[in-house]
């Protein structure tokens, strides 16, 4: 009796023991588990953090950063910028050396802004360089105040040349196309030939096309050469040049205002049809027109119901 009281316990024991084994198996894998898996995502982090750091490492660079408002035009000294540390994945070279050396600025640099090479200039400008409007260039739509261009000439028979190259446009206004552009002694002439250019050769005009990136493009080669009779003509008759400037700044507003006449018309045409659909296509005559808006006016005034 006693035996089988023994055998019975053991055998419970066994009952009870082997899934206390099992999931203490299975506790002890999913740990095992676990402790791997985690142990992988942490080397994971680790390798994207220190390649994060070692990009940043090679984005730091060193550059003069504003510390107030600086308007184009304006001299800039040491006590208006900072040398700082900053992340950028631009190069160094692009970046201006302010120093014990004064800059002028090109364009309005606003408080925090990294100063590059293409924003400033050095304050020795050459005595020659001079500041002159003009309103003889076919302007892109696209373009904004200290956009840099180059000035191109074409001509009817599809050559086309590079006049000016990266030059900044100030004191634009796309109304009335009008820019200022500052121009040593050798673009002055260029310019000066290929406005008479223009005047002369019917079919030819002066335009720009912008820089994408100016701070990293470098500036286009010069390919326009003047000819013999263009700058002996310039100096026989110095009032040529203005003729010329006359003619090509009226020609551009009478292109610019017929544009505008032109969206005016398709706007109202556009506003008239919405209004009065039924006389689209219809080649109704202008007398015919006006009857039909006042009619359909009265037929307005009569849907109305007054109520009392």
């Amino acid at each position: 009796m006693a035996y089988k009281t023994y055998k019975g316990k053991r055998r419970r024991a066994l009952l009870f023991g082997a899934p206390a084994f099992i999931l203490v198996l299975f506790a002890g894998i999913t740990i095992v588990k676990q402790t791997n898996y985690v142990k992988e995502l942490k080397e994971v982090y680790e390798a994207k953090t220190n390649e994060l750091e070692d990009l940043k490492t090679k984005q730091v660079k060193f550059a003069y950063v504003t510390n107030q408002d600086i308007k184009a035009g304006e001299r800039i000294d040491s006590t208006q910028v900072s040398y700082d540390s900053i992340y950028s994945s631009m190069e160094e070279p692009l970046f201006a050396s302010i120093g014990e050396e004064y800059k002028i600025a090109l364009v309005d640099i606003p408080t925090g802004t990294q100063i590059l090479n293409s924003m400033v200039a050095p304050e020795e400008i050459d005595p020659a360089v001079r500041e002159e409007e003009f309103n003889v260039f076919y302007l892109s739509k696209n373009l904004a105040e200290f956009d840099v261009v180059d000035i191109r000439i074409f001509y009817p028979n599809g050559e086309n040349y590079i006049v000016l190259s990266k030059k900044i446009l100030k004191g634009l206004n796309l109304e009335t196309a009008n820019c200022r552009l500052w121009l040593d002694e050798q673009e002055t002439l260029l310019l000066s030939s290929a406005i008479v250019d223009a005047y002369l050769i019917p079919g030819t005009y002066l335009y720009t096309t912008k820089y994408v990136e100016s701070s990293i493009q470098d500036a286009s080669t010069v390919t326009y050469m003047p000819s013999k009779e263009t700058i002996d003509l310039i100096a026989k008759s110095p009032n040529i040049l203005e003729q010329a400037k006359m003619s090509l700044s009226k020609e551009i507003r009478e292109d610019i205002e017929s544009r505008n006449d032109q969206f005016m018309k398709e706007e109202g045409k556009e506003k008239a049809i919405e209004a009065f659909p039924e006389f689209v296509n219809q080649g109704i005559t202008k007398k015919e027109e006006n009857e039909a808006v006042i009619t359909h006016d009265a037929k307005e005034e009569e849907e109305i119901i007054y109520v009392d």
